[in-house]
């Protein structure tokens, strides 16, 4: 007879994953408030009741930025991220500003 673990047949197991992983994403939203874009290693955010001009926190690799979502210009005067990374980040915001100033609009008015 098996007990644990080992008695849960593998649907049963994926099914408790999903469950448990879905409970985590919402509060991981919740926490966030919104989560913008993201990536395989990076989240984009914009928080409730936060400080103009309106501008993008970018998370992830153990770092953060600012990004100014009217200029394009990076708010913090140092970043962990590289520049590689950075560039990167920039591209994507460009890309996707006027979502994001949208996103901005709809929390702050």
């Amino acid at each position: 007879m098996r007990t644990g673990l080992q008695a849960l047949s593998f649907p049963i197991l994926l099914f408790y994953f999903l469950c448990i992983y879905s409970i985590y994403s919402i509060f991981l939203i919740q926490m966030t408030r919104i989560k913008a874009l993201s990536s395989k290693h990076l989240v984009y955010k914009i928080h409730e009741n936060d400080h103009r001009p309106p501008h993008v926190h970018v998370e992830g690799m153990g770092a953060s930025v600012r990004i100014n979502l009217l200029t394009l210009d990076v708010m913090d005067s140092e970043t962990e991220f590289s520049r590689a990374t950075l560039n990167r980040i920039l591209q994507v915001v460009r890309e996707n500003r006027f979502l994001l100033l949208e996103r901005w609009e709809e929390l702050h008015g």
